[in-house]
């Protein structure tokens, strides 16, 4: 399944979620996801941190961007606040993954 940004870019996420009518009428390309979620990995650490999320913030959509990093057991969370920036939230010491309920 792809993500779609703008006519020409298309990405592809490890998980995502959307409550769009018309993704939720869709197979293949989604277009309005609230969360999403990127397991990392050596080679598409540094991508899923920088312009990977970079073309996903121009998603209105977007609420919520989760890393985790399987190797180090790291769970970063960046949710969207009230001004429209993304804030980091570090879960990696939590024992429970608790997402946001926008």
């Amino acid at each position: 399944m792809k993500i779609q940004i703008a006519d020409d870019t298309v990405l592809y996420p490890d998980i995502f979620v959307t409550c769009d009518r018309q993704d939720l009428q869709t197979e293949m390309i989604f277009r309005a996801p609230t969360l999403i979620v990127e397991m990392l990995s050596p080679s598409t650490q540094s991508y899923d941190r920088s312009q990977k999320f970079a073309l996903y913030r121009r998603l209105s959509s977007l609420r919520e961007y989760l890393l985790i990093d399987p190797e180090t057991r790291r769970a970063e969370d960046f949710l969207i606040n009230a001004d429209g920036f993304f804030v980091l939230f570090d879960m990696s010491e939590s024992e429970t993954l608790e997402l946001a309920r926008n």
